[in-house]
């Protein structure tokens, strides 16, 4: 496939259009040589203290759209364009977690750092197409994620009213282009687009017998990273889910069944995760609530 944007896609051009390695007019048989491997180490100081050490490596061959996709996708709103030259993505893995385990508390704080040799993703090549969509195509970088995440847990046993589990979060996270290049630099920047945010979170659990109930919060922050998409990623508010669950267990002979209801979004945020492709049309869901059974044979 030739460089260059095909003048029958094109009706306009920004600034800084990137080169573009497919139509995909001729597809080509692709093969790759992966490996994974992983090594970590566990020390425990006492009863109360542990440290855990983790080193990974993984390869991730393209997908298929990754590699061949030459459509308009208006699920997503974009004419997606694959690009056959793309090679195996490489991630390294560095995870190092400190324990806390006191009767029936427990905490765990990880920090975190994965470094991405040619990371895959959507770039904006700065055009549309004459369907009026943005002509997107998957290209690669190196980037870097880095992050920390601690986890609380407390266990309150309320003796015949059955058990009541505690729980709360909070996930930091950071990403970097390592080596932009003219054009990943204007039309993507310092930052990768479309990337998760910050989040905070609780919840409590109850069970007895055979009933369970749980009710969680999760807060996603503003964004503080942003990348681009030839103009700046805008911001989007942060918003908080609330979720329920209540459960009833029943066993009937060599029949089990769990009759459940479900309530998502509880407080109707205008939920738009910063990672979505359709954040700026197409929010999450609404409040609902779902009924239903689960039966095992």
């Amino acid at each position: 496939a030739e460089d260059g944007i095909r003048d029958d896609l094109v009706t306009g051009v920004q600034t800084c259009a990137l080169p573009i390695y497919s139509p995909n007019t001729k597809l080509k048989d692709t093969e790759f040589d992966l490996d994974s491997y992983s090594f970590g180490s566990y020390f425990k100081y006492n009863d109360l203290l542990g440290l855990k050490l983790r080193y990974s490596v993984s390869d991730r061959a393209p997908e298929i759209n990754e590699l061949y996709a030459s459509n308009a996708h208006y699920s997503t709103m974009m004419q997606e364009e694959g690009n056959q030259k793309l090679k195996a993505e490489k991630s390294k893995n560095l995870e190092l977690t400190g324990l806390l385990n006191y009767q029936n508390f427990n905490l765990t704080a990880t920090v975190y750092k994965m470094k991405y040799d040619n990371y895959l993703y959507l770039t904006h090549s700065g055009v549309q197409t004459q369907n009026r969509l943005p002509l997107k195509y998957w290209t690669q970088t190196d980037a870097e994620i880095t992050g920390f995440e601690v986890d609380l847990k407390q266990k309150v046993e309320l003796n015949a009213y059955g058990s009541v589990v505690v729980s709360a979060f909070a996930d930091f996270v950071k990403n970097k282009n390592l080596h932009p290049n003219q054009f990943s630099l204007f039309n993507d920047g310092n930052y990768l687009p479309n990337m998760p945010t910050n989040r905070y979170g609780m919840s409590v659990e109850w069970a007895q017998n055979d009933w369970s109930a749980r009710l969680s919060s999760i807060y996603y922050d503003k964004p503080q990273y942003l990348g681009k998409s030839v103009s700046e990623e805008v911001p989007l508010p942060a918003y908080n889910m609330m979720d329920f669950q209540i459960q009833k267990h029943f066993k009937l002979q060599k029949t089990s069944m769990d009759v459940f209801l479900n309530g998502s979004n509880l407080l109707n945020e205008d939920a738009r995760p910063q990672n979505s492709p359709l954040k700026y049309i197409a929010p999450l869901p609404g409040r609902g609530f779902q009924v239903g059974v689960n039966i095992k044979i």
